[in-house]
This record gives structure tokens, C-alpha cells and sequence, in this order.
């Protein structure tokens, strides 16, 4: 939906939708280590309910912007770094609180997170399409009740107490810069890493920007056609996942890694 807002309604080129979605992204790379502590620190089911909640009411305000015709370049910007600190926080509260549900066999609880992450991408990128029946405002209204909804199975959670230590413990930053540079001293971590960042400097960047800029205008495609495009990297990531769980163990991961990086770029 963001990237038809920007392509779509705004009729901005590739260079704004890039400089749009470095603001959402931003905010991950700067708060996600004060959140993973926060995390620690203040109690997970209230934490992601709250930031449920705060998410509901950025898009309620978004979808006040479109219905009064105010939506704009720079309203849409800030929301999108504001996106972007929520996931921040959301993110390490939701993988440890997965830790500690799934914690007899915590394989099966990722494998399972993981593939309804994705499934919900899917399904999320298929009922952007709606918006070009009911209007896109509409449509932002329905995601920000499914935000809402989101709520109530979160209350179903036990509630998982916060350690003395972790209480106890202030934000040392010192302490997070040696967390960062254990990358380089681990073997073959600094590798992965290295790979990783440019599979998102040079797929996920490009996947991003230059997919809704193509569909626009080049195709001349609506809403439902972006939704479709978009759509097909979660049900291919889905595919990737289960043919793993079928395979098994995988021997050599760095050479399968590489194999991988070549066929999306020979694809490209």
C-alpha cells in the first residue's frame, strides 16, 4: 500500500520512493538495539500491545490524511519513520517472547513464526488490492481494525516477568558496540553478515523501489496488479521454507546461500 501511495496518488518517481523507504528502515537500523534491551527490561504482552495499539492509530491518522485529500510527501515520510521505530520495538519483544512459549522445541516455533510472517505478507499484499474497489482509504481503516484485533489473541498470553538482573541493568552502549564487533571476531559470522547486507543493498532495495516504479509507469498497472507482484515474494519465501523442512538438514549452508543469491540474480 505504501508503495502505490507513493506511486500511485503522490506520482513520484524512483528517487522518492527509495528516499521513502530508507526513512521506514532507518529507524530499525538505529532503535533495534534499545528496543532488544528494552525487551529485556519491560514486560513483552504489554510492550507488543502497545505497540499494536500505537500502530492502529498511525494508520487511523493516515486514513484521515487520504479522506480529507491531505495527504502529502512529507505527512506520508513521517509516518513511515514512525512505522519503522514500532517495528523496532516489536521485533525482539515478538522473537523473545517466541523463545519463551516455544522453549521445549524452539526449531518448530521459528519454522511456524516464520512461515506465517510470511503467509500474512501474502495475504496483506493480496487485500491491498481492495483499494481499488472500496478506495484506499477504506482499506487503511480495515488494516488498522486488523491491528486492533491483533490485540486480543496478544491478551490471551501469559505474562512472562522481567529478571532482577535485567531491571537492574542500564542502557551500556559500550556493551552493544562489543556486541557488534563479536561479528567480525566469530568465524564465518562476518561472511554471513557481509552477504546478507548485500542481499539487501542489491535485491531487496531494488525489489522495493523499482518493482512499483515499473508497474506504474511502464505497465500503466493498477493497485491490484502491484499487490499481485508484491505478493509473490512471501509465497516464493513460503515455498523456499517448506521444501527445507522437507529436505532436511542442509550440509553446506554457505554453498546453498550462494546458489540461492545466483539464481535470484540470474532471475533479475
Amino acid at each position: 500500500m505504501l508503495s502505490w501511495l507513493l506511486v500511485g496518488e503522490l506520482g513520484v518517481g524512483a528517487s522518492w520512493v527509495g528516499t521513502v523507504q530508507m526513512l521506514g528502515t532507518l529507524p530499525i537500523l538505529i532503535f533495534l538495539l534499545p528496543a532488544g534491551v528494552a525487551a529485556d527490561r519491560i514486560e513483552k504482552r504489554s510492550l507488543l500491545i502497545a505497540v499494536q495499539l500505537l500502530a492502529a492509530t498511525l494508520c487511523c491518522t493516515l486514513a484521515v490524511l487520504i479522506t480529507e485529500g491531505r495527504l502529502s510527501l512529507l505527512s506520508l515520510g513521517i509516518y513511515v519513520i514512525f512505522w519503522g521505530v514500532l517495528q523496532a520495538f516489536a521485533q525482539p519483544a515478538r522473537d523473545s517472547l517466541i523463545s519463551n512459549l516455544a522453549a521445549a522445541n524452539l526449531l518448530r516455533g521459528v519454522v511456524a513464526l516464520t512461515l506465517t510472517q510470511f503467509a500474512g505478507m501474502a495475504l496483506g499484499s493480496r487485500v491491498a488490492a481492495l483499494g481499488d474497489w472500496i478506495g484506499l482509504a477504506p482499506t487503511i481503516w480495515l488494516q488498522a481494525s486488523v491491528l486492533l484485533l491483533g490485540t486480543m489473541p496478544l491478551l490471551r498470553l501469559p505474562r512472562f516477568g522481567v529478571s532482577a538482573t535485567a531491571i537492574r541493568s542500564k542502557l551500556n552502549w559500550a556493551s552493544m558496540r562489543e556486541g557488534l564487533s563479536e561479528v567480525g571476531r566469530v568465524s564465518g559470522l562476518s561472511t554471513v553478515t557481509l552477504l546478507v547486507a548485500a542481499n539487501g543493498l542489491f535485491f531487496n532495495g531494488l525489489y522495493l523501489v523499482l518493482c512499483p516504479v515499473v508497474i506504474r509507469q511502464v505497465y500503466g498497472g493498477s493497485l491490484a496488479d502491484l499487490s499481485l507482484v508484491m505478493m509473490s515474494l512471501p509465497v516464493g519465501s513460503i515455498a523456499g521454507s517448506l521444501a527445507l523442512l522437507w529436505r532436511g538438514r542442509i550440509h553446506r549452508k554457505g554453498l546453498a546461500f550462494l546458489l540461492s543469491v545466483f539464481s535470484v540474480s540470474a532471475c533479475t
